[in-house]
């Protein structure tokens, strides 16, 4: 990643799951996904675009991926409602595409990481 400044993405820290809305805690645990993930970034870009190219072979990969960061994801709630659980998808939808955008150098690593803050906030509220 020639754009990126990867010395600048610190290693994931372990997130205090004891403090902090849904939102916050969410926005910690996407920090410290996209941290871990841009430490090996020519993996990462390998995986996101074996998601976006996903065949019927693959598909199932594919879900079990999205449902695992779903189920880390909705674990920042107390008792989930429905609800939560559509913001939820929606919000992973916007961590594969700002890692897109991370891995392709349209943005760098730290712009990715405010962004996904934002959107924790922002969806999540």
């Amino acid at each position: 990643m020639a754009g990126a400044n990867l010395a600048e993405v610190r290693a994931p820290r372990p997130i205090d799951v004891r403090k902090g809305t849904p939102a916050e805690l969410a926005g910690r645990l996407l920090v410290a996904l996209t941290r871990a993930a841009l430490t090996r970034p020519l993996y990462t870009a390998a995986v996101l675009q074996a998601v976006l190219t996903a065949g019927p072979d693959t598909v199932q990969e594919v879900e079990a991926l999205r449902g695992r960061l779903g189920d880390m994801l909705l674990g920042c709630f107390q008792s989930p409602s429905p609800q939560d659980h559509t913001r939820i998808g929606l919000l992973i939808d916007v961590w594969f595409a700002e890692m897109l955008a991370t891995v392709h150098e349209r943005q760098s690593p730290e712009t990715c990481i405010d962004l996904l803050r934002s959107a924790a906030t922002l969806v999540l509220r």
